[in-house]
């Protein structure tokens, strides 16, 4: 899939399956993310990806947006150390996982959780 169309066509998604995805698919929206711009090139981001169903089912309870997430075979959580902007700089990396996902032909949603108390 061309950027523009991944772009175009990228919705959120809400309902998902339990099926694995592969190691060498989740590396890749990984990768994608670190790619991102960040402010001074600080790149501030963690990631942790979540395949274990009780962690998923966890994070699900803890997001008050994002129940969803117990249904998913796996959630790329997204930390920033506090920068001057690391919201931008996770933002921007958040939206290239997004984006990958839809160009890799798959489902993806945005759970926000900036000052979230989870």
């Amino acid at each position: 899939m061309e950027v523009l169309q991944a772009i175009k066509e990228r919705r959120s998604t809400r309902s998902f399956n339990a099926t694995p995805l592969p190691r060498d698919t989740i590396e890749e929206l990984i990768d994608c993310a670190r790619f991102a711009p960040s402010a001074r090139n600080v790149q501030p981001w963690n990631f942790t990806v979540v395949t274990k169903k009780d962690t998923l089912q966890k994070l699900g309870s803890l997001a008050e947006n994002g129940s969803f997430i117990k249904e998913c075979a796996c959630c790329i959580v997204v930390f920033c150390q506090d920068t001057k902007y690391y919201l931008e700089d996770g933002c921007a990396a958040t939206e290239n996982i997004l984006i990958a996902a839809s160009g890799l032909g798959l489902s993806s949603c945005w759970v926000a959780g900036d000052k979230k108390p989870y």
